[in-house]
Order: structure tokens, then C-alpha cells, then sequence
């Protein structure tokens, strides 16, 4: 744990001593508050994806704004699941058992500092050092934090070290908000246009009945197997997926619950790959298989953004979607934003494990647009989807540069000015 400081005016202290641990909070039975749990919490990013509501019994993790929440748990410890809760609009709300909560004390430690400080290498790999209990459910105790000393610098220090991390990650969630307007923005658009059936020009397109009602003329009621195919993705052992060579792997953690793309989902797979089985930009992908009963994942799509993964191929658990004639945006927008997945998903059946029948996808009725409104439909959300990619892409810039300059800031190797 001894290393020489980088800066005289900096002080090795005991962690427990300049850090609340899990400070006391009170929370009044059965009322509701915000409550987080461990899903919420994606690796590498600041806030949480998203909180719920719940009355509150008793036990559990209970934390206030300006908080930082660690998993204490394998594998969430080692995969980097840290937060840091601010902006609720009540000032206090309750999580997991499994969260650590930090919280700064007065004029001694920062409260953002101390999630930069629970983020680095140093405090990380201490908790994994210092966990317990049996294979597979091992811990960290909040009273191994009275063994961790670390270089601690002035409060003003502090102050400086966390705005300029937080910059970084300002502009971060600052992006994915523009992506989340642009993602309701195609959505609106496919709506609009296709179950709305108010695409531009349509006041001169007469109306007809079909089996599934009023449809604009020219328009069809037909099934997806008239348009697609799937293919299925590579079956494989835990070997093979163990390393760092090999191909990109998309697999079921690579679709959001509820569809979409998910960016942090990427293994690599060093195995034999058919001609067929590689994934490009624009390509569709639908999860087959949920180890959960929530059928939040299967019958979902996501489509493979224009990134620069190299060679990328895909697990058993998920189908490519392969169309001649139709347009894979628009394609994609007819599968993510129609009702294909509330559908679609109904159709999975198993006790502990849900698996989809890819034949099922393929009984998918919709209805068929001209191909000149296709055509015009892609030539606007080509647009949207373009500048999501290039978004996540800057994204993905933010945080190498954060993640390089975290440790060197922590050791007080990069000077700043306060």
C-alpha cells in the first residue's frame, strides 16, 4: 500500500477515517422512495440508468444525493458497478443489499472525488482482495475499508481533481440524452408515418380496407418469411470466449432489455466462424434465449451501429436477420418500434431457460409499405441513426481520456493548479 506522494501537501489516511461508510439515513416505513437496484447500474458510467419506486419495508442499502453506491458482490465488484446518485428529487432513496454506499465529510473529503477515488484501480482492487465467503457469492465487508490508507490531497485539491473528471462525464450524459431524443425521434417518425399512415403525400392516397383494417392503397398485409431469413450465430465453449483474441462477440448481453443496442455487451470468440455468420453495420439481431422469465431480452432487436469492432460474429442465443428486398433501417424501425417484440416474445416457452423458435419471427404479419415510401422513409432515418453512431463513438473518445487521466490525477501525478 506505500507509494511516495507526488505532492507534500497530500496525507496518507485511513479510508474509514475521511469517509463515511454507509452513514446512516432515515426512512420512514411504507412510504415510497426512489430505489436502485443492481441491473440499473452499467460499468463506466456515472448515473444510473434508471430508478424505480418502491415503499420502503426495512434493511437494505440506503443512500442520499451525492452518494456513491459500489457493488460489493462477485461478479458486480469486478466488473465495475459504481455510481453515483444525484438530481433525485427527494433527497434520499434505498438499493440492494449488495451496495457499499460512500458518502464525503465535511471540509475533509469531496463527495465526487470519493466516486472517482471507489473507481480507480487502487480502492477497486483492494475491495477484490479483501473479499469473502464461498465460490461464486463472494463479498466485500464495509469494515475492510478500516485496513485501506490512501494518499488523500486538500479539500481544494479535491474540488479540482473531481470537476475535471466530471467534465468528461457531463459531456457523456449529456450525449446520451441527445441519443435518447433521436432514438424517440425515429420512433415518432415510424409512427407517424406507418401506423399513423402519415407520410408525406398521403393526403393523395386513397384508403382500402384489408384483414388487418383501413391500409393506405398499394400497401400489403404479408408475413416476414416473404421478405427474411435468420441465421443462427455460433454455438461455444467457455474457452473459446475466455480471451482477448479472436472476433467480436455479439451475444444476449449485446441487446438492451426491451431492444436496442447495448455497447458494453462485447466479448471475443476464438472459434471457427461460417461466411455467413459475420455481422456488419446495419445488421439485425433478435435474442433467442432468456435465462429469465421476464422476456425482457428475447424477441427484442438490435441493430449493429457503424463501429469499429474489426471482424464481428454472434452467440447461439441470437439470429441475424437477412432481407433481399426490404431495407434493413427500415426494417429495423418496423421490428423495434411496431409491436413485432410484444408479439413476438409471447411465443418463447421454458421452465428455467426461455427459448424462441427463429421459425416463429418469421410468422411476423406487417404491413408492407410502396417502395418509394420506404425508400424516402430511409433517406430521413439514415440521418438519426448516423449521428447516434457518431455520438457513441465520441462517447467512447470522453471516456478513454477520463479513464487515462483517472489514476494520474488520484496519484497527484499530473499537477494542477487550484
Amino acid at each position: 500500500m506505500d507509494r511516495i506522494n507526488k505532492k507534500p501537501n497530500w496525507q496518507k489516511l485511513k479510508f474509514s477515517d475521511v469517509i463515511d461508510i454507509n452513514p446512516k439515513v432515515s426512512l420512514q416505513k411504507s412510504e415510497e422512495y426512489y430505489f436502485l437496484d443492481m441491473k440499473s447500474i452499467t460499468p463506466g458510467k456515472r448515473t444510473p440508468e434508471e430508478y424505480q419506486r418502491k415503499a420502503y419495508t426495512s434493511g437494505g442499502s440506503k443512500f442520499c444525493n451525492n452518494s456513491t453506491l459500489m457493488a460489493r458482490i462477485t461478479p458486480c465488484l469486478e466488473n465495475g458497478k459504481i455510481a453515483f446518485v444525484q438530481n433525485l428529487d427527494e433527497k434520499c432513496g434505498f438499493g440492494s443489499t449488495e451496495f457499499i454506499v460512500f458518502k464525503g465529510k465535511n471540509n475533509i473529503s469531496d463527495d465526487k472525488f470519493i466516486y472517482y477515488l471507489v473507481s480507480s484501480d487502487e480502492v477497486r482492487s483492494f475491495s477484490i482482495n479483501n473479499m469473502y465467503g464461498s465460490s461464486g457469492r463472494q463479498r466485500v465487508d464495509h469494515k475492510a475499508y478500516d485496513e485501506l490508507f490512501i494518499d488523500l490531497p486538500p479539500i481544494s485539491e479535491q474540488h479540482r481533481i473531481a470537476s475535471i473528471l466530471s467534465a468528461f462525464d457531463d459531456k457523456i450524459e449529456l450525449n446520451n440524452k441527445i441519443n435518447k431524443t433521436l432514438e424517440q425521434m425515429a420512433q415518432a417518425i415510424f409512427k407517424e408515418w406507418f401506423v399513423e399512415f402519415k407520410f408525406p403525400g398521403n393526403e393523395k392516397v386513397n384508403m382500402v380496407g384489408s384483414k388487418s383494417g383501413n391500409i393506405s392503397e398499394g400497401w400489403k398485409n404479408l408475413k416476414l418469411r416473404e421478405y427474411v431469413k435468420y441465421v443462427r450465430g455460433r454455438s461455444y465453449t467457455s474457452r473459446q470466449i475466455a480471451g482477448n483474441n479472436g472476433f467480436a462477440f455479439i451475444n444476449l448481453k449485446s441487446i438492451q432489455e426491451g431492444g436496442g443496442y447495448r455497447y458494453d455487451g462485447i466479448k471475443n470468440y476464438d472459434g471457427p466462424v461460417n461466411e455467413n455468420q459475420y455481422l456488419n453495420t446495419d445488421d439485425i439481431i433478435v435474442g433467442i434465449t432468456e435465462t429469465t422469465q421476464k422476456r425482457a431480452i428475447i424477441g427484442h432487436v438490435a441493430r449493429i451501429p457503424n463501429i469499429d469492432l474489426g471482424k464481428t460474429t454472434f452467440s447461439c442465443d441470437i439470429v441475424k436477420l437477412e432481407s433481399k428486398d426490404l431495407n434493413n433501417l427500415y426494417l429495423y424501425s418496423l421490428l423495434r418500434y411496431g409491436n413485432f417484440s410484444k408479439i413476438t416474445k409471447e411465443k418463447a416457452n421454458g421452465t428455467n431457460v426461455l427459448h424462441l423458435n427463429p421459425e416463429d419471427i418469421l410468422e411476423y404479419e406487417f404491413i408492407k409499405p410502396t417502395n418509394d415510401i420506404i425508400q424516402n422513409f430511409v433517406s430521413k432515418i439514415d440521418t438519426v441513426y448516423k449521428k447516434m453512431d457518431q455520438i457513441y463513438l465520441e462517447n467512447q473518445t470522453l471516456s478513454s481520456l477520463r479513464d487515462t487521466l483517472l489514476p494520474k490525477l488520484m496519484s497527484g501525478e499530473v499537477k494542477i493548479n487550484v
